[in-house]
C-alpha cells in the first residue's frame, strides 16, 4: 500500500515528530512518500536517511505548491493521502476533489480551531464544511481535540481518536532516585519545554518563577524550545521585568530531550490550550515530578490534583510547587510512580502505530 503524507513542515514539533516516527516504524508494511510545504527542519534528513522519499514544494504560495503537489501525486499514485495539520488538510482536500482513486485521512493536532491566526481560521472554515463529505477518516490526537473540532462544526461521524505515544525505552530515569525527590537542598531546578508562542504560556511560567525566586534564590529555571534564546527580545524583556536574568538558562532547541528532562527536578507545562502535551508524557516517563495546566491530557496523565493548576493561574502554580516540595520524598515518589502507571499502557507509541496501521488497512 502506498501512502502519500502531506505535512506543513518537518521542523521540531509534536505532529512532525509523530508523523516521522509513524512513517519510519510502518515502512516495512507500507510504502511512504512525504510532501512537505516548507523545506526546513531536522526531520527531513532523518526520513531520507531511512530511505523515505521527501519532496519539498520550495514555495510558500499555494499557486506554486499545487502544481508541484499534483505532479508528485501523479508520480506516486498513492492508495491513501494522509495529511498533517490544517494547511496540509486543505491541500489534501483539493487533491481529493481532483483525483478520486485514493482514500483521504486528516490528522488533527491542534486543541481548538478557533485559536488560530486569521488565515488559518479561513482554512479551518473550508475544512469543516467539507469534513462531512470528503475525508474517509479524521484522526484527532486527543479527546479534547475531537470535542473542540466537533463543537466547531467538523463532522463527528468519521472522526476517531488515536492518542499520541512515546517510546518509553528512550525516556528513562538516569538519576539517583533515592535522592531525587528530596527538595531540602541548595538548588531546585524547574524546567519548561515549548516553542516560543503565546499559547504555550511562558508568561505564567515566568510569573511562577519570579514568585518563587524572590522568596528563595535556591530555585533556578531552564527553558528549552524553538525561539528560546537571549536574542528573543520579547522573552528577554519578560525576564528583565520579572528580575530573572540571573536565575534562568535559555537552551533553545535541544536534540536529546531525555537528557534535558533528567536535569530537571520539576517539569512544568503551562500551556493555555494543548491538544496533547507530548513533553508532559516524556517527563513523566523519565520519573520527573510533573505539573501541568488543566488542559489537554493533564488529567489523563497526572495522578494527583496537586500536580494540576488552573490555566493562566500562576499564583496557584506557585502554591502547588511550594506544597509539593514540602512533602516527604516517599510521598512525592508515589505521586510520580502513580502518574507513570497511568501513562505507560495508554500512551505507548507501539499502541499508536498499531492503531494507525488498523486505519490504513481498514479504509
Amino acid at each position: 500500500m502506498k501512502i502519500l503524507h502531506i505535512i506543513t513542515s518537518l521542523e521540531h514539533g509534536g505532529a512532525q515528530l509523530l508523523a516521522s516516527n509513524l512513517i519510519i516504524n510502518t515502512n516495512d508494511s507500507h510504502k511512504h512518500f512525504v510532501f512537505v510545504l516548507f523545506d526546513k527542519g531536522p526531520y527531513k534528513s532523518i526520513l531520507t536517511k531511512e530511505g523515505i522519499e521527501v519532496m519539498s514544494s520550495q514555495s510558500s504560495s499555494v499557486f506554486s505548491i499545487l502544481p508541484t503537489l499534483i505532479s508528485y501525486y501523479k508520480k506516486t499514485r498513492p492508495n491513501i493521502v494522509h495529511t498533517w495539520m490544517y494547511h496540509a488538510d486543505f491541500l489534501g482536500l483539493i487533491i481529493s476533489l481532483v483525483f478520486k482513486n485514493h482514500k483521504l485521512l486528516w490528522s488533527i493536532h491542534h486543541a481548538d480551531p478557533r485559536q488560530n491566526k486569521f488565515a488559518t481560521r479561513l482554512v479551518t472554515l473550508v475544512c469543516k464544511m467539507f469534513s462531512k463529505f470528503l475525508p474517509d477518516k479524521i484522526i484527532a490526537c486527543s479527546n479534547l481535540a475531537r470535542e473542540n473540532h466537533v463543537n466547531y462544526g467538523y463532522s463527528n461521524k468519521n472522526m476517531i481518536v488515536i492518542n499520541n505515544g512515546v517510546n518509553f525505552e528512550n525516556f528513562l530515569n538516569t538519576r539517583n532516585s533515592d535522592k531525587q525527590y528530596n527538595f531540602d537542598k541548595n538548588n531546585i531546578v524547574i524546567g519548561h519545554i515549548a516553542r516560543w508562542h503565546s499559547i504555550k504560556g511562558h508568561k505564567y511560567f515566568l510569573e511562577m518563577a519570579s514568585n518563587l525566586y524572590k522568596n528563595n534564590n535556591n530555585f533556578s529555571f531552564i527553558l528549552v524550545g524553538t525561539g528560546i534564546n537571549w536574542s528573543n527580545k520579547e522573552l528577554y524583556d519578560l525576564l528583565v521585568f520579572y528580575d530573572l536574568i540571573d536565575a534562568v538558562e535559555l537552551l533553545g532547541e535541544q536534540e536529546d530531550i531525555s537528557k534535558v528532562l533528567n536535569s530537571f527536578d520539576i517539569y512544568v507545562s503551562s500551556s493555555i490550550n494543548e491538544s496533547f502535551s507530548l513533553t508532559l508524557i516524556e517527563a513523566i516517563a523519565c520519573r520527573v515530578l510533573s505539573i501541568s495546566s488543566d488542559t489537554g491530557i493533564a488529567r489523563d496523565a497526572l495522578s494527583d490534583d496537586l500536580c494540576i493548576f488552573g490555566v493562566g493561574e500562576s499564583i496557584q502554580l506557585t502554591e502547588k510547587v511550594n506544597s509539593l516540595i514540602s512533602m516527604p520524598p516517599n510521598k512525592i515518589k508515589k505521586i510520580v510512580d502513580d502518574s507513570y502507571l497511568k501513562i505507560h499502557d495508554k500512551f505507548d507509541e507501539r499502541i499508536m502505530f498499531d492503531n494507525y496501521r488498523n486505519v490504513y488497512e481498514s479504509i
